[in-house]
């Protein structure tokens, strides 16, 4: 089999790149090759679609069955865009004179394209958000949203100025916002489950949220978030997060489904309590708490695909919110551990020091009973 060439097709949206002119835009989205005549380079993809952009010189791409095609700059942008097929993980590309190219992660590209659109689209309406918008651009909370999605909430943040010290959100009160920093810096004071008094457990700066944990599970703040310096933040209220932020982040699937996810490589993360998992768990699951998730986040593998859940499903929808936004691929178990109708594992600590394990199918008295000893939400 050999490479069709019909796989080329323009790449206008770069078409002003060059040599000696590049699009600095190209930067973010790219890799950057400069080979000389003779050299050659194997490449793999990155992903879904990737692209091979021809900026100066000629190259010809190799696949492993000996097909062929050939990419020249001195062709018109249609020509000089190459799609790497599917199908093949690794090509070879040899210089056939001095030459620069591009290798494209066409997901990247579509987001900027996008965002470009977006930022000329509000420029024309005279958005009061036009002159953040690059920063907004590199918000996690974000790029995982639908196009509809991000330019509606966009349109409806409120900018509001803050002072060193001023409490934006506090711990145990009802939550009514989601917050974006613009700029400034804010610390974030917890109470532990063991503690009589908050601790300091985190620090945020330009980019990043919170707020997010109250509005999904419809409880009250689990922190108290305090500016350290003056600041601006970006504030969505509760009904346009849950309608445009959060729905379109979080899937929520049934146990059953949750269950066959398994059998294809799911891995199931139990973001309840230490002492919760130890009394019951889905066998196979792993534990990070949710109040430890985010300063946990290196100990999960991106090319892992991940189901949350809990007892309710209420902190399991939190957590698949905020692994989305990192790019995760995370749903959500629906209904958590009280709708789990499959084995369960349990520890028990009898007359021995060391636990042992037994394994019994769920049992909703047993779950009941666990949520009136405190093992809630």
């Amino acid at each position: 089999m050999s490479i069709d060439n019909r796989l080329a097709k323009p790449f206008f949206c770069l078409s002003s790149t060059s040599s000696n002119n590049p699009n600095p835009d190209i930067f973010e989205v790219s890799r950057t090759f400069q080979l000389q005549k003779g050299e050659k380079l194997s490449l793999k993809r990155t992903g879904g679609e990737d692209y091979l952009y021809i900026a100066s010189g000629k190259v010809t791409i190799t696949d492993h069955f000996g097909g062929g095609y050939v990419l020249d700059a001195r062709q018109p942008p249609a020509a000089r865009t190459f799609i790497m097929p599917k199908n093949f993980h690794l090509l070879k590309v040899t210089a056939e004179a001095n030459s620069i190219f591009y290798h494209v992660d066409s997901e990247k590209l579509d987001y900027l394209v996008f965002w470009k659109e977006l930022t000329r689209t509000m420029a024309e309406k005279g958005g009061h958000l036009t002159q953040w918008m690059d920063k907004l651009r590199n918000l996690s909370a974000l790029r995982r949203l639908p196009a509809e999605s991000v330019c509606e909430a966009i349109r409806r943040m409120k900018l509001i100025e803050v002072n060193a010290g001023e409490e934006i959100v506090r711990e145990d009160e009802p939550g009514d916002a989601f917050y974006l920093i613009e700029s400034g810096q804010a610390e974030v004071w917890q109470t532990g489950f063991y503690d009589d008094e908050p601790k300091k457990i985190a620090e945020l700066g330009e980019g990043e949220m919170f707020g997010e944990d109250a509005l999904v599970t419809g409880g009250t703040r689990n922190a108290t978030v305090k500016m350290i310096e003056k600041g601006q933040l970006l504030v969505l209220n509760q009904s346009d997060f849950l309608e445009l932020v959060s729905k379109p982040m979080i899937r929520e699937v049934e146990a059953g489904v949750a269950k066959a996810m398994m059998a294809y490589g799911y891995q199931m993360l139990d973001v309840r309590c230490e002492e919760e998992y130890a009394v019951l768990h889905i066998p196979g699951a792993i534990l990070l708490p949710l109040h430890q998730l985010r300063q946990r986040l290196s100990e999960l593998d991106h090319n892992l695909r991940y189901v949350t859940y809990c007892r309710s499903g209420k902190r399991a929808a939190v957590a698949a919110f905020l692994l989305n936004q990192r790019q995760f691929e995370v749903v959500s178990m629906k209904g958590g551990l009280l709708n789990w109708p499959f084995e369960l594992k349990c520890w028990h600590l009898p007359d021995s020091t060391e636990p042992h394990t037994h394994c019994y199918p769920a049992n909703r008295r047993l779950l009941k009973f666990l949520s009136i000893l405190g093992l809630t939400h």
